[in-house]
């Protein structure tokens, strides 16, 4: 079994780390109590199935929207023979369930005796988390995907030097908190990028108060859950209200309830201080998270902005087609396209045209604003020291049309669209006849690289587009950094 085998190199590795004369960090993952449950026998022998405790409120809560749905991810493993929500089929789940927590548990008691027998545990901290809470038959739901309370509240026991054993804290804390707290406890000064609180003072204070809240998302819904109430809203105007000290197990949606109107617009209100703007990126190898300036782009935002990169290497647009489905499954309100490198390789400009005008019609319908993003030139210099954009042969590709040409294509597109243009090709070109060859090799990703970039160059190419986006995009000036 996997878990056992990472127990036995984790143990391995602290062996070593614990002749080291100086401060380390070990990160080690259980796959258990994950899907599917498989575990040794004997764990599963730890328990009477007959005499397992089922979930009382197998039913869908009262009032419950449309949005509200089970995990599909269940249904891969379960067994075939047996009626899905049948009695039976909860007691076996569980039972699967509670052999996996057992055996995950041995391997946690394994690491701790190890930390005893080699004399580290007085000067360890010890962090024991799980990602996302679980479901186990409530309201017939299994697995995580959801926003219940069940789903969303993870376990996390903190085991630090100098902090009594045993103590529960009841303040609300989120996982994002771990990162700060960990720099506190080892006297690292806490980043100020960082969204997440420390959690010391609460851990040495426990009647405290925690958090206001804590903030959940799952696909197109957002939730915020207080001591006191949970509320989730969706991006199809559904929502649902639980009433956590009247009904912790979450059986009635009251959002509706008029007695509780005035708590649905506070919970709304803590909501929209949270809410994110969500900016895709699409494209090639440029603007991917390996060598392109994807990365460095992401990083120029607060925490209001959320950035997901769909870009990959080697794409072009009917290529990234499903990958585009992706994105716009997670509701973005603003899809950048930077597409040309690849495409000039195999379309002509009416092919590049189309397929561009393609995606746009697509995220529109999807609700986002399309930005064009004309594709950043290569770092080609002719013998005067200045950019080459009319490059139309190599030795391996016969170009369709010179990137230049590519890009007023783009820039056509935007105009005809009434859509926001960055023209990063005719920047970058500038930027790069302005500051000489010698240093323009400074972006390479390699010696030879002059399409993709280092980490200097990602940030010189991102330096150009956020200058472009202040006018081209001035409502989301507010969210750079």
């Amino acid at each position: 079994y996997i878990d056992g085998q990472t127990c036995d190199k984790t143990v391995k590795d602290l062996k070593r780390l614990a002749k080291m004369d100086k401060p380390f960090f070990l990160a080690c993952g259980f796959v258990r109590p994950h899907l599917p449950f498989y575990a040794p026998k004997k764990y599963w022998d730890l328990y009477d199935r007959e005499k397992i405790e089922l979930a009382n409120n197998r039913y869908k809560p009262k009032n419950a929207p449309d949005a509200l749905t089970g995990s599909g991810e269940f249904h891969s493993y379960h067994d075939r023979d047996i009626k899905y929500n049948s009695t039976e089929f909860h007691k076996i789940a569980r039972h699967g369930y509670y052999a996996c927590v057992s055996y995950a548990d041995e391997q946690v008691g394994r690491l701790l005796s190890k930390l005893d027998e080699l004399g580290l545990r007085e000067n360890t901290i010890v962090v024991l988390w799980g990602d996302h809470g679980w479901n186990l038959g409530e309201h017939n739901y299994w697995s995580k995907h959801n926003l219940l309370n069940t789903s969303k509240n993870a376990p996390l026991i903190i085991s630090a030097p100098g902090f009594k054993q045993g103590v529960k804290i009841e303040g609300i804390v989120e996982l994002l908190d771990i990162y700060p707290t960990l720099c506190e406890l080892a006297g690292i000064s806490v980043p100020e990028h960082l969204e997440g609180k420390s959690m010391l003072q609460l851990m040495q204070n426990p009647e405290m108060e925690g958090k206001e809240a804590a903030f959940t998302r799952w696909r197109n819904g957002v939730s915020v859950t207080t001591p006191d109430f949970s509320y989730t809203e969706w991006d199809n105007n559904q929502r649902m209200l639980f009433d956590l000290k009247k009904d912790p197990n979450e059986n009635e949606n009251v959002a509706e309830n008029p007695v509780y109107a005035e708590i649905v617009k506070e919970m709304k209100e803590l909501l929209g201080q949270k809410k994110t703007v969500t900016i895709g990126l699409i494209g090639d190898s440029t603007v991917a998270d390996m060598y392109g300036w994807g990365p460095a782009f992401g990083k120029r935002f607060g925490n209001k902005v959320r950035i997901v990169n769909f870009a990959k290497n080697g794409a072009t647009l009917p290529s990234l087609s499903d990958k585009l489905d992706e994105l716009l499954k997670l509701k973005p309100d603003y899809v950048l396209i930077q597409f040309g490198h690849n495409d000039q390789k195999r379309y002509d400009l009416n092919a590049y045209s189309t397929n561009l005008k393609s995606y746009v019609d697509r995220i529109r319908k999807a609700g986002g604003k399309p930005v064009i993003v004309s594709s950043v030139t290569r770092r080609t210099f002719d013998e005067n020291g200045k950019i080459v954009s009319q490059l139309v042969k190599s030795e391996k590709y016969t170009f369709k049309g010179d990137l230049t040409a590519f890009a007023e294509v783009a820039q056509t597109v935007a105009r005809d669209l009434n859509l926001p243009f960055i023209d990063l090709h005719t920047r970058s070109i500038d930027h790069h006849n302005k500051i000489g060859k010698e240093e323009s090799m400074t972006y390479n990703f390699n010696e030879d690289d002059m399409t993709h970039f280092s980490k200097k160059g990602a940030e010189a190419i991102t330096d150009l587009i956020i200058e472009e986006m202040k006018t081209a995009l001035s409502e989301l000036t507010e969210y750079i950094k």
